[in-house]
């Protein structure tokens, strides 16, 4: 077999494969969270928020999960019951208690 005809067969697969992941991951809000600081805060985004009513004006929802950056060597992670993270954006510091299905938020 030619290098054109295998070249032909390996771009029309792949094109198809391309074009069935467009299909099923289309209208999904898949993410790709590899790295450990995106999976914290993709876990946060998957639980119920509760902060100080003080706390309510200054968070918003959306900055926090773009913007926040978990500072580890000042977290508490491996604890029996919560992990406590510490996580810095532009309007300060937070200290967020990531338990089972709350995420509870402090002003650091």
């Amino acid at each position: 077999m030619s290098f054109l005809k295998r070249l032909f067969y390996y771009l029309g697969g792949f094109s198809v494969g391309i074009i069935l992941l467009m299909f099923f991951l289309g209208g999904k809000k898949t993410r790709c969270t590899y790295g450990p600081q995106a999976r914290v805060l993709s876990d946060f985004s998957k639980k119920e928020w509760v902060f100080n009513p003080i706390l309510q004006k200054e968070i918003d929802r959306e900055k926090f999960l773009k913007g926040g950056k978990i500072i580890f060597s000042e977290s508490e992670i491996g604890t029996d019951s919560c992990n406590t993270y510490r996580i810095k954006i532009q309007t300060g510091v937070f200290n967020v208690k990531n338990c089972d299905s709350i995420a509870y938020f402090t002003k650091f």
